[in-house]
């Protein structure tokens, strides 16, 4: 089996436990710190991630959860055609999706909620309205403080998405 790129050679990582304090006398965020072979460090807050995914799945009626893996199988397939050059990370895709409105998810025909979704996606990436997205632990900007996935990576997805929905 060939290795991901964005995978380990381990089995188990070591995470450190990561304190973030917003404000003086605040209760922080409690998330997790761990430390890659390349350098530097990388914060994560799985516990926030959880409700906040729960929360969003609720508010669109358990669509956002179905959408999002059916989007990560999509880009797999993909991927595997040659229609995409390269893999977009899962949690992007999920991020992605938990800044959209509830609204869009709300079509009672799962392929055209899953074509709404894509287009506000595009649109809204398109528009210039997605610079203080944030990822689904509400802690970390999508854009910003190094990250590695780019809005132009996001706006291909969508549209080549997009497309194959529409042409199958």
């Amino acid at each position: 089996m060939e290795r991901n790129t964005n995978t380990l050679d381990a089995d188990v990582v070591p995470c450190f436990q990561h304190k973030r304090y917003d404000a003086p006398g605040r209760t922080p965020h409690i998330g997790i710190r761990l430390y890659p072979r390349n350098g530097g460090s990388i914060e994560n807050w799985p516990e926030q991630n959880r409700v906040n995914g729960i929360r969003k799945n609720t508010n669109t009626s358990l669509r956002y959860k179905q959408i999002v893996r059916a989007l990560k199988r999509l880009e797999n397939d993909m991927v595997a055609s040659g229609l995409l050059s390269s893999e977009v990370h899962g949690f992007f895709i999920e991020s992605l999706l938990y800044n959209l409105p509830n609204g869009v998810f709300a079509n009672t025909s799962y392929k055209q909620a899953m074509l709404d979704v894509l287009a506000k996606l595009w649109n809204q990436i398109n528009d210039g309205e997605h610079h203080d997205w944030v990822e689904v632990n509400g802690l970390k900007w999508l854009w910003r403080d190094g990250q590695t996935w780019t809005d132009e990576e996001a706006a291909e997805f969508a549209k080549k998405a997009w497309n194959y929905i529409k042409g199958n």
